[in-house]
């Protein structure tokens, strides 16, 4: 039994880079008393079964990442196995979100040898597929992270000309996890989660008017040539494609919902230490004493059963990541009836 990982090589700027490494070998020898052969004796057209059975451990030998790392938990999750990724040798995918540009692969080796030749007899290889089992992570850490926008603050105003008439804050926090069923089940699971969105207005007018929510699941697969120092997302760039890093996006869009029916929920009056933060109204407004409004948002992000994921994984030279993306569309009270548009990205992690 092996695993392996094994970029097919990719073209950049910088050359051409390829590199191939076994994580895990496992060698079961046969208990020749237990196959059901007499010693050097085969009949003709006579098949012969052999059972043999293997157990793939929880976690891959200290040996398999033996690079510099910035902590103990990087290294540890490089010591996870990860699942099946872009192995074209297996007859059907467990990922329909692979690239031809990073593999890992799972193999079953038979061979059968001959004491006195020194080469095999027969040998046979066969793809199997595998989905370890993963826990959740403690929450990501998203500040200074540029893949990740969990908070966004808005200045609104009732056209390009026009004085601010308020400040829009929307900020979520990072949503559990998403556990993939067994394969083997037959029992229809709900593959989904939910995102709690809050939002608030800070103005000397009636807050936004809201209208759709809308989730979009973004599968990202980061491959190089050398091992990572650290989780791939920390050093995340839109420009993360030179070198021997690369990057391949894919978007799978989920739901759209309507929140037209949310309330806003008036607080209490402003001090003068709350407004501060809000500067910036102009003075032909100061008259008016600015208000807050506060609401919140239940987005739901369900997995559709016609595809097909594996687990969020972290490896020495490929992560597979997943964060939702959060589309909010409102409307200004007095502005254009075209809608508005704020935008939030969250980690979201896949276990098994």
């Amino acid at each position: 039994m092996a695993y392996r990982w094994a970029p097919y090589k990719f073209t950049s700027k910088h050359g051409r880079a390829n590199t191939q490494h076994t994580f895990l070998s496992l060698r079961h020898p046969q208990d020749e008393t237990k196959i059901p052969i007499p010693a050097s004796i085969t009949d003709k057209n006579h098949n012969y079964r052999i059972p043999f059975s293997f157990v793939l451990p929880n976690k891959l030998p200290p040996r398999s990442c033996n690079h510099f790392t910035k902590s103990k938990h990087i290294e540890n999750s490089h010591r996870n196995l990860p699942a099946t990724l872009g192995d074209r040798g297996c007859q059907a995918q467990i990922d329909e979100f692979f690239t031809d540009k990073a593999c890992v692969s799972y193999r079953i080796r038979v061979r059968i040898t001959n004491p006195l030749v020194s080469n095999s007899v027969l040998s046979k290889t066969k793809c199997i597929r595998v989905i370890p089992h993963s826990l959740e992570e403690p929450p990501i850490e998203t500040m200074g992270n540029k893949l990740y926008l969990t908070h966004i603050r808005r200045a609104l105003s009732n056209g390009p000309f026009c004085s601010k008439s308020g400040w829009l804050s929307v900020e979520a926090l990072q949503p559990r996890s998403i556990r993939l069923p067994n394969p083997e089940t037959t029992m229809h699971e709900n593959l989904g989660t939910t995102a709690t969105i809050d939002l608030e207005f800070v103005g000397r007018q009636s807050p936004p008017k809201l209208r759709t929510v809308s989730s979009t699941l973004k599968v990202l697969t980061i491959y190089g040539a050398t091992p990572w120092e650290n989780h791939p997302s920390v050093m995340y760039s839109p420009y993360l494609g030179n070198g021997n890093r690369q990057i391949c996006r894919d978007d799978l869009p989920l739901s759209k919902t309507c929140i037209k029916s949310n309330k806003w929920e008036k607080q209490k009056t402003l001090s003068r230490d709350d407004e501060r933060p809000w500067d910036g109204f102009h003075e032909s407004d100061a008259l008016l004493q600015p208000s807050r409004y506060k609401s919140s948002i239940v987005a739901p992000i369900t997995l559709p059963d016609t595809h097909s994921l594996v687990p969020t994984f972290h490896s020495c030279f490929v992560s597979r990541v997943y964060l939702v993306e959060i589309r909010l569309s409102y409307s200004q009270i007095g502005a254009l009836h075209v809608p508005s548009y704020v935008t939030l990205k969250l980690p979201l992690q896949i276990t098994k």
